[in-house]
């Protein structure tokens, strides 16, 4: 992607995380407002298919009107529209044009408002991917992966349905009813009356339906979320099941879910089997009702056969939109639920905002009084406070935070190596996310080249301060595809370069694709070290004025990483490019200009890797410890 491009993406990005931090819940008939165009048109074309259909009962009016008084002559008053045919034929023929003028006009009602549902469907999943993008995992702690996933497909598709087939099939049913009623009420007031009251009674217990059932599709829904994130867990972590022989466990839970999503769904299907029953007995019994009182009506003079038989078919008209009902109001509560638990994802903001600073920056660090406290986790459900919305959905409210980093002072100018020590769960990952802007202190203040770090674009920020952390993600692609992720316009020249830098040719030249090679899901065909030497390359890259390693070699051998470490203080890193290194075996920080020791959030020892050995402090300890576990 060339420079103006990438500028393009980013500004997109950036104007989706800005008004992402802002976004109102999404409404159901906000979903609709782009797309009021698409639905005008599809609704004159469901209005012009109607016409032509109910024009047929009265064509059939005519046609048995005919065969009864087929000796008379000049019997039917003004026929059809005015139109008075000579031949039955001439009726067939109406009735075959009305069908194929209406079949046309409801494929384009079809084209337009069905697309509606699949327009929106495909906006929300673009602005909640965006969304998603805006957010560590601990702005959304209710969400596993398996649940979004979930939301992002089954969820979305409720969404869809509700917004294309309910909102065709809704608009539909109006201008049937609309159309048909007066002409029923016009051959017959009281056939009407009867014909109708099996309707108004479905119709009161349905109303009386709607809210189990949209009880029951939010926990329908919620089972499935829980039954794909133990599928998925359990799929990418089969290794593990077998090695620690827990194929029985994990079937076992896998059991209790599915049972659970089995379960849920059953009870959504037994509101929808009594819904679609109701709606067909509604039609038979207003069908029984016309033939019975309609029968009385003809003996007695006041309505001929052909009435009759308009009425029925007039009936069954009304049959099909008023079944459609039961889907509709089974999609509609569906796609509610789903919208509301979509909801629940844009509620969520990220504590990271984004700034408008933009400049080159050369990699001078300062940290003054920084602290930050991770958010606290109830140890049980009950423990934690909550909210509840309007539609009944439960959400978790942030805890107090947990503090990991205090006090922390310390400053490195551009094109320093600064070395990170200390136990784990010191605080050191911290650190480094806090110089990326992946979080933002809880107090206190960092600054890049004299500038707050919250000013700074993140866009901008990011692209200057590349992170390899200590599981390196690789994507299902080429190692070739994986390295230029982030540029295109890399030669093999500069990647080759690179790959002698991290000591990654020899190993390239055992694949037999070479940079082409697939590396699989998450990189699982390559050993740790080589994912982490990709990585380090990936990152090297960019070019990025600071580069921060998280023990991102750690499952290399000292060699190696004595090696790689090397080239990036001898090579890489000129000029103004600042390198960060936490790392596991500390002989890697010996040529660092500064080596921060932090203990349970604090700094409790500064200096070179041999003034520290020197003072036999915490470092010298550590030091020795790790030089016995070679």
């Amino acid at each position: 992607m060339n420079q103006s491009g990438r500028a393009k993406a980013e500004k997109s990005i950036n104007t989706a995380m800005r008004l992402s931090a802002v976004r109102d819940p999404v409404q159901i008939q906000g979903l609709f407002k782009p797309y009021v165009r698409d639905i005008v048109l599809g609704f004159a074309c469901l209005l012009f298919c109607n016409v032509g259909l109910l024009s047929v009962p009265r064509l059939l009016n005519l046609a048995v009107e005919m065969l009864s008084h087929r000796e008379e002559k000049g019997w039917y008053n003004d026929g059809f529209l005015g139109w008075q045919p000579s031949h039955m034929t001439h009726v067939v023929i109406a009735i075959a044009l009305v069908a194929v003028f209406s079949a046309l006009f409801r494929i384009a009602s079809r084209a337009y408002i069905f697309n509606v549902g699949r327009y929106i469907e495909r906006d929300l999943r673009r602005d909640l991917f965006r969304h998603l993008l805006t957010l560590r995992a601990e702005d959304r702690p209710s969400h596993n992966i398996g649940d979004l996933m979930s939301r992002l497909t089954n969820d979305l598709q409720s969404v869809r349905l509700l917004s294309g087939f309910a909102l065709l099939n809704m608009l539909n049913a109006l201008l049937v009813f609309a159309g048909t009623l007066p002409v029923m009420f016009s051959l017959s007031v009281k056939l009407t009356l009867f014909a109708l009251a099996p309707f108004v009674l479905v119709i009161v217990v349905v109303q009386r339906m709607s809210k189990l059932m949209f009880r029951r599709t939010l926990a329908n829904q919620k089972a499935l979320g829980n039954l794909n994130d133990v599928l998925q867990e359990n799929l990418q972590g089969q290794v593990l099941i077998r090695a620690f022989v827990r194929r029985f466990q994990s079937s076992k839970d896998f059991r209790r879910v599915n049972g659970d999503a089995y379960s849920a769904a059953m009870k959504l299907a037994t509101i929808r089997l009594l819904l679609f029953p109701l709606m067909g007995l509604m039609a038979a019994l207003a069908i029984a009702s016309a033939l019975f009182v309609g029968g009385h009506e003809v003996l007695e003079g006041r309505l001929s056969v052909g009435d009759i038989v308009e009425f029925n078919a007039r009936i069954m008209q009304l049959a099909w939109p008023a079944m459609a009902g039961g889907f509709i109001i089974s999609v509609y509560h569906r796609g509610r639920a789903s919208l509301a638990r979509l909801n629940e994802i844009f509620a969520f903001r990220t504590a990271v905002m984004d700034g408008d600073l933009v400049r080159k920056i050369q990699g001078q660090l300062r940290f003054n009084n920084v602290a930050y406290g991770y958010p606290k986790k109830a140890e049980n459900k009950d423990a934690e406070s909550s909210r509840v919305d309007a539609d009944g959905v439960e959400s978790r409210l942030p805890q107090q935070p947990i503090e990991v980093l205090s006090k922390v002072n310390f400053e490195l100018q551009a094109g320093q190596f600064l070395g990170l020590a200390g136990p784990n769960a010191s605080g050191k990952s911290t650190l480094a996310k806090l110089m990326s802007r992946l979080i933002d202190p809880s107090s206190g203040a960092i600054e890049i080249d004299g500038s707050k770090l919250e000013d700074f674009n993140l866009s901008s920020l990011r692209d200057q301060v590349a992170v390899v952390p200590e599981n390196a993600f690789l994507f299902s692609r080429t190692i070739r595809e994986n390295l230029s992720l982030w540029r295109d316009d890399i030669d093999d020249v500069e990647i080759n370069r690179v790959l002698d830098m991290v000591d990654l040719r020899q190993d390239l030249e055992s694949f037999p694709e070479g940079l082409d090679t697939k590396v699989g899901e998450r990189g699982w065909t390559l050993s740790g070290g080589q994912r982490q030497r990709i990585a380090l390359a990936r990152a090297l890259l960019r070019k990025s004025p600071i580069l921060i390693l998280d023990d991102a070699l750690s499952a290399v051998d000292a060699e190696t990483e004595a090696n790689i470490l090397h080239a990036l203080r001898g090579g890489f890193l000129t000029g103004a490019q600042t390198l960060i290194v936490i790392a596991h075996r500390l002989e890697a920080l010996r040529s660092a200009d500064q080596v921060l020791v932090l203990s349970e959030g604090r700094i409790v020892e500064r200096g070179t890797h041999s003034e520290l050995l020197a003072l036999k402090g915490l470092y010298a300890r550590l030091a020795e410890e790790r030089a016995d576990e070679k």
